[in-house]
């Protein structure tokens, strides 16, 4: 009700007649984009500052190689800041990486919060939309997989908050879904080799 409330032109209220899941309503929201940029960041999820998006556009302006840029996020539990997830800080300063170089970090470990990056729309035209057989590792699938043919940005400035709760998808998936979480921590390395 409060979607369709809106009457800006650019908001468009779309419902989908059956459950897509997550991965499935992600690559249907990307292809139902116009920008040059997209980015997926859930309800749960929000801006620490209000220049985040146009920090991150001016960076992919600059530097038309960069496929995506990201930040470090700040958790947020029981409506409480409780850090930044230093898993999601790889580096101590703003820097852009050449893909192939960044990819040997992912590699290690998936360093990008899904919602701390906007990606081109050129990234999942050209390269790669979510797989639908890794619905606990899409993003990190994602992320390596730009860096085959993109550089990446890393802003060092925590700008996004993560809202931590017990139905985050992830701790579903380090839960029940552990089966699933497993085979995709195992699937996105092997598939990039």
């Amino acid at each position: 009700e409060v979607a369709q409330s809106f009457s800006d032109h650019r908001i468009r209220y779309i419902r989908n007649e059956r459950n897509l899941g997550n991965i499935g309503n992600y690559n249907r929201g990307i292809s139902l984009t116009k920008g040059d940029y997209i980015w997926l960041i859930s309800a749960d999820d929000y801006l620490q500052m209000d220049y985040v998006l146009d920090r991150y556009v001016q960076v992919m302006k600059s530097h038309p190689k960069v496929g995506y840029v990201f930040s470090p996020v700040i958790a947020l539990e029981d409506s409480q800041q409780t850090g930044i997830m230093l898993n999601y800080a790889p580096f101590p300063s703003d820097v852009i990486l050449k893909g192939h170089k960044f990819l040997t970090r992912l590699l290690q470990g998936c360093c990008v919060a899904a919602p701390a990056a906007i990606v081109r729309r050129e990234c999942y035209e050209k390269v790669s939309m979510f797989p639908g057989n890794m619905p606990y590792a899409g993003d990190w699938y994602l992320w390596c997989t730009f860096a085959f043919y993109y550089d990446v940005a890393y802003i060092a400035e925590p700008m996004i908050i993560r809202r931590l709760h017990d139905r985050n998808m992830t701790k579903f998936y380090e839960g029940e879904g552990r089966r699933t979480h497993m085979a995709n921590m195992l699937a996105v390395p092997w598939q990039m080799k």
